[in-house]
């Protein structure tokens, strides 16, 4: 485990900077737009449908999301405007399964998974603080569901760790720097579901 977490501190530095310095056209190019069944559905106008004239527009302020369910067993509501992209060789090797990004890819999200003999989140919390000597790390409950909250701040990153089916589940976010993106990886944290 502790080899996982050094080399994932490694990777993630070098995706970073790959991310950061890629042109847009190559960074773009395997790409897809997070898009729900509904939103795909509704995209195709209803001709039967006569428009609602007494509805009050809606007003919000919060950007819309779709509710992502992974066959992992969760599911997370991620920004509309979110890319995924395709896992590569080098990732899949660090454990990472879903690679995700906002719409300019300035902020990441990558989501890893290990298996773990850890029986309870005192003991993942122990395991991370020996094994990634963390900055910070406490264990903090998002949605119903705990998570140990650790912080690399040399690798910009800030990760969220849950104990899923015997795996550990890897939520980690980056640039942990950038604190506009970690407001919103704190929404997308909230939004954590078990299926």
């Amino acid at each position: 485990m502790k080899k996982m977490l050094c080399a994932l501190l490694a990777a993630l530095t070098l995706w970073s900077c790959a991310a950061a310095e890629a042109p847009e056209d190559v960074a773009r190019t395997a790409e897809t737009k997070i898009v729900s069944a509904e939103a795909a559905e509704s995209a195709a106008p209803d001709e039967t449908a006569a428009p609602d004239e007494t509805a009050a527009p809606e007003e919000t302020t919060a950007p819309e999301t779709v509710r992502i369910g992974f066959e992992d067993g969760f599911a997370l509501e991620l920004p509309e405007d979110w890319l995924h992209h395709p896992v590569t060789g080098d990732m899949a090797e660090q454990g990472v399964i879903y690679c995700l990004s906002d719409a300019e890819g300035a902020g990441w999200l990558y989501i890893q998974s290990w298996d773990t003999d850890c029986a309870d989140m005192n003991a993942l919390k122990a395991l991370i603080d020996r094994a990634a000597s963390a900055q910070t790390s406490g264990v903090y409950a998002f949605n119903g569901v705990d998570f140990v909250v650790y912080d690399l701040t040399e690798a910009d990153v800030s990760c969220c760790a849950a104990l899923l089916n015997g795996k550990m589940l890897n939520l980690v976010f980056t640039p942990q720097s950038d604190a506009g993106f970690m407001a919103v990886a704190a929404q997308i944290l909230n939004t954590f579901e078990l299926l």
